[in-house]
């Protein structure tokens, strides 16, 4: 039974799980379901630590905080330049996002750590736990890859 030797191919649990699915599609599935093209956001997530967003936030900050300072020397001076109004300009859009953005940042730290909590695991570095996540979706799509290259075969 072709059937059968598809799942007896499996020699992982990840390719046992792969299998199951090619079983349950049937004969009409287009092909493999990868996670990879789904999750790519926690492959992006995995390459970049919170201390490294963290870190140029608070770059930016120091920059903004320059131009105010400039800003206030020029209006000291009274000086009505197009530099001083081009700052002025920036900084009215500017200093929201980089508020938002800020406390975009807090927030999604914090409900990394309440999921965690939540789940039961200790609560590691959010690119430790999304790279981790990463190296499984790409196991999973190896696994439904090399399954779905088997089933065709015992066609």
């Amino acid at each position: 039974d072709t059937d059968k030797g598809r799942l007896h191919a499996s020699t992982t649990l990840l390719d046992f799980i792969a299998a199951s699915m090619i079983e349950g599609a049937g004969d009409g599935a287009i092909g493999p379901v990868l996670l990879e093209p789904q999750l790519d956001a926690v492959g992006d997530a995995s390459r970049h630590s919170t201390e490294e967003i963290l870190t140029r936030l608070e770059t930016m900050q120091r920059g903004l905080d320059a131009l105010v300072r400039e800003q206030q020397r020029d209006e000291e001076e009274r000086e009505e330049s197009l530099f001083a109004k081009q700052i002025e300009c920036f900084l009215q859009d500017a200093e929201p996002e980089h508020a938002k953005n800020t406390q975009h940042a807090q927030d999604v730290e914090l409900s990394f750590y309440n999921f965690c909590e939540y789940v039961g695991e200790k609560s590691t570095s959010p690119e430790d736990s999304f790279g981790a996540l990463w190296s499984m979706v790409q196991s999973f799509d190896a696994a439904c890859l090399r399954m779905h290259r088997h089933s065709v075969a015992c066609k």
